[in-house]
């Protein structure tokens, strides 16, 4: 018979570990009081039990609070203990693979009652390093208030509606981020099942080609691009979502021209002369760099407003135009689903005849 005691370690899984109570015993060395490199906020002398993460880094807690908040470790502690039970300072010990850091998140609204969305109830920007760690750690140990709270908070910047998508600063408000945090969003849309998430964030994938991090391989630093960091199902569906909606934009433009003169057109021979000039005064190299993927919801007309033409158009043309570029673009955007190749339930994104049909509504009361 070994020496050494088994303790409690939680099973970890991917597709189970968020539903899984049970406790595994694992035969690895104990530890003793000098070995723990306790958390300095998340350490209470009067707690009654300590999880270890990664790294040995140690939390000392409150086992009934915990029972409490989390579905997962309830049904841990409501296992019979093993007699053999690792303990230090008298104190059970759990051990845990997560980042100390990610599993420092959570404990901190636990029992501290951190609030990383609010200061004084005025919404401030929570950083997504720490958004990402609070959904991820309670959707896995069943901590449904904090989840909830979380998920929500980082739909406002990942967003199924296209008017909110369109304010970027008034995104900006609800989360702190950068372009490649789309990456770990996709990863989240993935673990916790919430296919909503996924079109805006493989949106904004598509623009990562050009931004590399650097990455350490056989003791060189090389470039590599971010897009590498997603599963090659993923990947496919960012290539094949930027041919797409590369496609979507050129379509765009045609359109747009296409427009004027319209049948209202009070000055027929003006507005042709201005959409000919417009085409004619556009190069090549012009028109490929605003084809490109990530331009597809860049405002068509102000591109064109540059040259000082399309403001030649008659009022009844502008409207027109502003109208055509508007359908199209909530066109693309109730498409993202498909352009992307995923499925996202009809309640969760919108539909186009739905999202015409409010347009409409908003723009009659305009004219009331």
């Amino acid at each position: 018979m070994s020496d050494e005691r088994p303790c409690k370690r939680l099973r970890t899984g991917n597709a189970s570990e968020d539903s899984n109570t049970s406790a595994l015993a694992s035969p690895i060395p104990p530890l003793t009081a000098a070995q723990l490199k306790r958390d300095e906020e998340v350490w209470f002398p009067s707690g009654n039990i300590i999880l270890v993460a990664s790294d040995q880094v140690a939390f000392r807690v409150y086992q009934g609070i915990l029972s409490r908040r989390s579905e997962v470790f309830r049904g841990l502690f409501e296992l019979p203990p093993p007699p053999d039970t690792e303990k230090i300072d008298g104190c059970p010990v759990v051990h845990l693979p997560d980042d100390p850091l990610d599993l420092k998140y959570l404990l901190l609204v636990i029992f501290c009652r951190k609030n990383y969305f609010y200061r004084q109830d005025v919404v401030i920007p929570t950083a997504f390093p720490i958004l990402s760690a609070l959904i991820r750690m309670s959707h896995k140990y069943g901590v449904q208030d904090i989840y909830d709270t979380a998920l929500s908070r980082l739909k406002k910047f990942y967003t199924s509606d296209f008017e909110t998508w369109c304010d970027v600063e008034g995104r900006k408000h609800y989360v702190q981020t950068s372009p490649a945090d789309a990456l770990a969003v996709i990863e989240i849309a993935h673990i916790t099942d919430n296919p909503s998430l996924m079109p805006s964030a493989y949106l904004i994938c598509c623009s990562l080609d050009t931004i590399v991090r650097r990455k350490r391989s056989h003791d060189q630093v090389l470039d590599a691009p971010m897009v590498s960091e997603l599963t090659p199902w993923d990947l496919q569906r960012v290539f094949t979502g930027k041919a797409r909606l590369a496609q979507r934009r050129a379509a765009g433009i045609l359109a747009v021209m296409q427009a004027a003169p319209c049948k209202d057109c009070a000055k027929a021979d003006r507005c042709s002369m201005a959409t000919l000039r417009t085409l004619q005064r556009i190069d090549v190299a012009e028109i490929e760099s605003s084809m490109h993927d990530k331009h597809v919801f860049d405002p068509l007309s102000s591109w064109l407003w540059r040259r000082g033409l399309i403001a030649k158009l008659c009022g009844h043309c502008m409207k027109a135009v502003d109208a055509v570029e508007k359908k199209m673009k909530l066109e693309t955007w109730c498409e993202l689903p498909e352009i992307f190749d995923i499925y996202v339930p009809a309640e969760a994104w919108p539909v186009l005849t739905d999202v015409l049909v409010e347009d409409e509504g908003d723009e009659d009361e305009e004219f009331d």
